[in-house]
């Protein structure tokens, strides 16, 4: 634990900020951003280990305490010493549990959201490889889904199925929630000067079915259907690079090309930390763009 928290320590304040907001928004040079992810992400490394350590010694502690409980009789059968050995050991597990819980509890406080290991962190240094390391980048992004800010509006009650069979379908209520959740920004300029523009966002349905069996007991189950929407875009210098057809829109102005690309893809706990969407998307949109004849 001391050397996770030595780690914490050694963080600039925005980098502690955000961890504990799980927001992300800055426009900094790439090389900043770069160097920013890879201490965060060094030190959740390294604080997952020692979070992992400390629960275990929570219920190394906890276990004896609790086992105390069930076999306290054999103890006072001893007599005196029997309730001085049940109370040294009833002692030493307490504090045991309440110095471990402690400490697992104050690692638990700077834990960071894994997909900033398994998204951001390899996204964001893929595309350090395309842009501009002198410019400025604009990165947003929440590591938090279960904000809820997130929700679109209040939860609308949905009409009920009929009633099928001699009890019927059993349902007695659905409600249905939408939120969009904003996984990543970019904003950022290649060295050719073109501009690049890449936002995912997860659209997530959550449906709330409640239910009643014919014994009278109520039961209530979440739903939730979700699809990543990665939407790219790409501004060109009009006298370096034609646009070619293809799936994205192009609008052409008089000095620059923009060229945008824009997919969905279905989303389960499998691919919550994939980047392909997006390199997929990115594939596209770079090959609409050619070198001016």
């Amino acid at each position: 634990m001391g050397e996770a928290l030595q780690r914490y320590a050694e963080l600039t304040d925005p980098e502690r900020a955000s961890i504990k907001s799980h927001i992300w928004s800055a426009t900094r040079p790439l090389k900043n951003w770069c160097r920013t992810i890879e201490n965060v992400v060094a030190f959740d490394e390294l604080g997952d280990q020692e979070r992992v350590k400390e629960r275990n010694r929570f219920f190394f502690a906890l276990v004896p305490g609790v086992l105390l409980f069930f076999v306290s009789g054999f103890f006072l059968v001893l007599g005196p010493v029997g309730i001085a050995i049940l109370a040294l050991l009833a002692i030493s597990s307490g504090v045991g549990t309440i110095f471990f819980g402690f400490r697992w509890r104050r690692l638990a406080k700077t834990d960071v959201p894994n997909s900033l290991r398994e998204f951001i962190a390899p996204l964001v240094m893929l595309l350090a490889e395309d842009l501009d390391p002198e410019q400025p980048v604009t990165i947003s992004f929440d590591l938090n889904r279960e904000r809820p800010s997130h929700f679109q509006g209040p939860a609308k009650s949905l009409p009920l199925p009929k009633k099928v069979g001699m009890f019927g379908s059993g349902i007695t209520g659905i409600k249905e929630r939408h939120r969009i959740i904003p996984c990543f920004h970019l904003e950022g300029q290649l060295p050719d000067g073109s501009k690049l523009v890449v936002d995912v966002k997860d659209f997530e349905r959550v449906r709330t079915v409640s239910k009643r069996n014919p014994r009278g007991k109520h039961k209530t189950k979440v739903k939730t259907k979700a699809r990543r929407v990665v939407d790219a875009q790409l501004t060109l210098p009009h006298k370096r690079y034609s646009t070619a057809g293809g799936s994205a829109s192009v609008k052409t102005g008089e000095r620059r090309s923009t060229l945008r690309h824009k997919a969905a893809t279905p989303l389960d706990a499998k691919n919550t930390g994939s980047s392909e969407p997006v390199l997929k998307v990115l594939a596209a949109l770079f090959a609409q763009a050619r070198p001016a004849a």
